[in-house]
């Protein structure tokens, strides 16, 4: 028998690729070629930047929203203070118009007042009569300095100017000419002597004064029309 047939494990062991025996090398993978390691690589690259995309997407999404959200808001919150700012301007314009009116009137009556006690003066009428005109015109001049003080508190910084040109003319007419005249001639007098001469002096003199105060009052009126024009259009 050959020695072939006796033992036939040489050559087996011959044929059988180094690191393959038993044991050895089970479960070992085949080396990765480049292609494949470089195609895995640039998918990982790929979806790595994928998520980046969406993420930057959704963030400036997010961001985007709020800046339409924000927008709408200031649009909104500004035309609403808009809206509020013409009606607040309309509900002024109304209450100047109204302020403005009533001191018209006011002082149409403080003219029309001080109109009579010029023509009692003129005519020479009796202290009573005359006294009684001016009770008239100084309840008209409570009347005109209330609506005088709301003109000053509401009134255009125009329409301010000029009626407080006449603040002095009143105070001046009060202070020299009115309280005096009433002081040195009252109603009645302290003695049954009648000085009707020096009556009627002082009545021409007082007269002078009150027709001034009327001219002051008429320069008032024209210049308070022209600065209410402006303020009201």
């Amino acid at each position: 028998m050959s020695r072939a047939e006796r033992d036939p494990r040489p050559d087996q062991d011959s044929d059988q690729a180094p690191g393959t025996g038993d044991g050895e090398g089970q479960g070992a993978q085949p080396p990765e070629p480049a292609e494949q390691a470089g195609a895995r690589s640039a998918l990982e690259v790929a979806s790595r930047s994928g998520r980046y995309a969406l993420t930057a997407a959704l963030i400036a999404a997010i961001v985007s929203s709020f800046v339409s959200a924000g927008s709408a808001l200031y649009v909104s919150v500004n035309e609403s203070n808009r809206s509020e700012r013409q009606a607040a301007v309309h509900d002024l314009r109304t209450d100047r118009q109204k302020i403005y009116t009533d001191f018209s009137t006011a002082m149409f009556g403080v003219s029309r007042e001080l109109g009579f006690l010029a023509s009692r003066l003129r005519t020479h009428q009796s202290r009573g009569a005359v006294h009684e005109q001016i009770i008239a015109y100084a309840e008209a001049m409570l009347k005109f300095d209330a609506q005088l003080n709301l003109v000053l508190m509401a009134g255009s910084d125009g329409v301010v100017e000029v009626v407080t040109k006449l603040v002095d003319p009143v105070q001046k007419f009060t202070a020299d000419y009115q309280t005096p005249f009433t002081k040195k001639w009252p109603r009645e007098p302290a003695s049954e002597a009648q000085d009707q001469a020096g009556w009627e002096q002082a009545e021409d003199a007082f007269k002078i004064a009150v027709l001034a105060q009327l001219h002051n009052l008429a320069k008032l009126n024209g210049g308070f029309i022209e600065a209410g024009q402006k303020d009201l259009r």
